[in-house]
């Protein structure tokens, strides 16, 4: 009858939606990857391709990784409102790697790396920044909120993270440690900008077991501010001369 079909088909429809909503769930929870960004120009940005200049709206990833110059160059990489930026995902420690290689460029400021001006929104668990090549982070702009436990950030080679942003905001009330804030090379922090957020409101604690400076000039004009919120830095380290000239670290208990 007219009625039987109309219900088969209802039947069906429901079958179907059902179907996708389980698939959908499934490559959510399981089928995550790497975004990868290089200069294949065959592939899309996150498979491969450039994301240079590219608006990337936020999704769940196991890492992102920047590996040719430029590749990163200028993007913005999810939103900063909370549940739009790129989320780590679930049981993941994810690394965002900025390693295009600057072979053959000058070392003057007005060379160019892999995510230098890029914006990266991230949520969760990201365990690990790297910048490891010369300028590689040049004026790039990290927002992370509720970052893994014993989350990293380092800057390997000669202005890396120049002139670049860090803002870290914890609001999931668990005590968390930032492993380290290293700078290796000459003036791979050099006016790196660094803010430290805990709005939690129960005495739950964020702790900074290190900031390093490794070589002369190393962290010049280098800022922290971590005095929003319960913050304690356990210890800073001035390894050769001058490696902390113009530096600025302000906490709870300064005045």
């Amino acid at each position: 009858t007219k009625n039987s079909r109309v219900q088969s088909s209802h039947r069906i429809m429901a079958s179907l939606s059902l179907i996708l909503t389980l698939f959908a769930l499934w490559k959510i929870s399981f089928c995550q990857d790497e975004f990868v960004c290089g200069d294949d120009a065959s592939s899309a940005p996150g498979e491969g391709g450039s994301c240079q200049g590219e608006m990337i709206d936020g999704e769940t990833v196991t890492g992102i990784k920047c590996d040719e110059t430029l590749s990163c160059q200028g993007a913005t990489f999810g939103s900063p409102i909370v549940g739009e930026g790129f989320v780590c995902a679930e049981g993941n420690e994810c690394t965002v790697e900025c390693s295009g290689d600057l072979s053959g460029a000058s070392d003057s400021p007005s060379s160019t790396g892999s995510c230098e001006g890029a914006t990266f929104n991230l949520e969760g668990d990201w365990k690990f920044i790297k910048c490891d090549e010369r300028q590689s982070c040049k004026e790039a702009r990290f927002l992370i909120t509720n970052p893994a436990d014993g989350f990293s950030i380092e800057c390997e080679d000669k202005m890396s993270c120049m002139d670049g942003t860090l803002r870290i905001l914890y609001i999931d009330r668990e005590p968390k440690t930032i492993k380290e804030i290293k700078c290796e090379e000459k003036l791979s922090c050099i006016a790196f900008d660094v803010d430290i957020t805990n709005l939690n409101e129960d005495a739950t604690t964020i702790t900074v077991e290190s900031v390093k400076c490794e070589d002369k000039l190393s962290c010049m004009m280098l800022n922290i501010d971590a005095t929003q919120g319960d913050i304690v830095i356990e210890e800073i380290k001035c390894e050769e001369r001058w490696s902390c000239t113009e530096c600025s670290v302000t906490t709870p208990e300064d005045p």
